[in-house]
């Protein structure tokens, strides 16, 4: 019987030491963050179950754990800190054309000769004037917006009252997407609004007097660089003049 619990006492002994053996090493490790926010790569690194402590103004992980487990880890900051790719510029013109089905259209510049022939081709106007270009630069995923007075080419007499044109445009936001020759661009919730002085009637000495007549749109639309595209157009008056916009989007360092 004595042997036997010798035995048994043997066995567990050598069971115990083969597994004290076989128990992983523990090791600790100060790991350098070059790119990326420390407590962020902490958070996804945290799935590994070693023990992390972080300073984000040393910019280091502090880790301890198995040693398998912390070499895992120390692979994954490898292939997770990388340098993030620098955001795109885009570049929107938009052009402000006033039009009118009669009168004498005004030269207008080189770039607005083929889509202005192709408005007169679609609709009945015949006279145009560009009150305004405006240039919005922003980044691909973000927004953009703009406003100001338009020179005031129409009604010099409402402008020498103080009454010019206005106008206001709004981007929500831009994407970059892939076309087929070039980059697609993507405006998401555009509004444009232009504020025309109308006259409203005489005083009492017989001056003219004034208000503002407003007209625009909204939409959203894909872009492709370097295409003029009309974006939309917005009756003015009784009198059929309308208010046309017209954009163009390229990408730029």
């Amino acid at each position: 019987m004595k042997r036997i619990i010798a035995l048994m006492i043997t066995a567990l002994c050598l069971t115990a030491g083969a597994a004290a053996q076989e128990k992983p090493a523990r090791v600790q490790k100060i790991l350098p963050v070059k790119y990326g926010d420390p407590q962020r790569l902490a958070n996804l690194l945290g799935v590994f179950g070693a023990r992390i402590n972080i300073d984000s103004a040393m910019k280091v992980i502090a880790v301890d754990g198995p040693a398998d487990v912390v070499s895992a880890l120390e692979e994954a900051l490898k292939r997770l800190d990388v340098p993030t790719p620098a955001e795109k510029n885009i570049e929107f013109v938009f052009h402000i054309l006033y039009a009118q089905p009669k009168g004498e259209s005004e030269k207008l510049p080189a770039e607005l000769e083929e889509v202005s022939k192709r408005i007169r081709s679609l609709f009945s106007y015949q006279s145009f004037s560009l009150l305004e270009t405006a240039v919005i630069r922003t980044r691909d995923g973000r927004g953009g917006n703009a406003s100001g007075a338009a020179a005031d080419k129409l009604n010099k007499t409402a402008a020498g009252a103080g009454f010019v044109p206005n106008y206001s445009l709004r981007m929500t936001s831009t994407r970059l997407a892939s076309g087929d020759k070039s980059p697609m661009i993507r405006i998401d919730e555009l509004r444009f609004a232009l504020r025309m002085p109308a006259l409203s009637g005489k005083d009492k000495e017989g001056n003219p007097t004034w208000h503002y007549r407003e007209a625009g749109f909204s939409t959203d639309l894909d872009v492709r660089e370097g295409q003029k595209v009309v974006v939309g157009k917005a009756a003015m008056d009784a009198s059929e003049s309308a208010v046309i916009l017209i954009v163009t989007a390229r990408v730029v360092d």
